[in-house]
């Protein structure tokens, strides 16, 4: 349809009728313009007085005496496409009409607490004997139509290792990581050590029952005696023989690091 390319007036274009080559020429109608309510409706009388030039243009011919020129402020005005939008929407809530169905799910809140991914009480859930596992978040899956929380079971999958730029949220994974622990193991079956050498990112998870120690980038001593400790069970029989061997009890214990990237580690 080569007749296009030489289209020059705004809003026109061609319609293709069937299948026959047709095309029918027509003008389009403009939303974009300012919506204004009806004059009348609002009991608004306008007193301009034009003038018709013999191009059939309005020349106004009185002076202004709305201020708008002296306003400090003009909100915005809507246009009258979204003055339709905003009435076809209010009448099929009026009317109760449901709308169509979507292809896609509405998007993910910016904030998304731990008790909307996943209600717990922890009465009734550290005399539960359970898994390492803790919630991630919620994940979006446009191809699959479903968004599910994400969770990572440490007694499964082992340690983790987080790397990410300064706020990108290592700090907010580990603090959601430590509290969904506390919230379903109980202090006899869990141990967590914070070792918190960025901005004192984990000090909200200090206070947990759960929380054995909490050590700071400059206490090295410290810091020193807790890897030497580390060392010092890496001998240790993995916890599903510990079990099998009915030795007595488990506890889980956690690591909790965090600076440029962050380490979750357990045993």
């Amino acid at each position: 349809m080569l007749d296009a390319a030489e289209i020059t007036q705004t809003g026109r274009a061609y319609l293709q009728v069937g299948n026959n080559e047709v095309y029918e020429l027509f003008q389009s109608a403009w939303s974009g313009a300012d919506y204004q309510p009806d004059k009348d409706d609002m009991g608004i009388e306008d007193h301009t007085i034009y003038l018709i030039n013999e191009l059939g243009q309005y020349e106004i011919l009185n002076e202004d005496l709305s201020g708008l020129e002296e306003a400090d402020e003009i909100k915005e005005v809507p246009t009258e496409l979204d003055a339709i939008v905003q009435n076809i929407k209010l009448l099929t809530e009026e009317q109760n009409i449901p709308p169509v169905p979507q292809p896609w799910l509405p998007p993910l809140k910016e904030r998304i607490t731990l008790e909307e991914l996943e209600e717990v009480r922890p009465a009734e859930a550290w005399k539960q004997e359970k898994s390492l596992s803790f919630l991630l978040g919620m994940a979006d899956i446009p191809q699959a139509q479903k968004q599910e929380a994400v969770s990572i079971n440490l007694s499964k999958d082992g340690h983790v290792l987080l790397y990410g730029s300064p706020g990108t949220g290592k700090t907010t994974f580990l603090q959601a990581a430590g509290m969904d622990l506390a919230r379903k193991h109980s202090p006899k079956a869990l141990t967590m050590y914070l070792m918190d050498f960025g901005t004192n990112g984990l000090a909200p998870l200090s206070k947990l029952p759960q929380v054995a120690d909490t050590m700071l980038l400059d206490q090295a001593e410290k810091i020193s005696k807790f890897v030497r400790r580390l060392w010092s069970e890496s001998s240790t029989a993995v916890r599903n023989s510990y079990r099998t061997m009915a030795l007595g009890p488990w506890i889980s214990i956690v690591r909790l690091a965090v600076k440029k990237s962050l380490l979750l580690s357990f045993s």
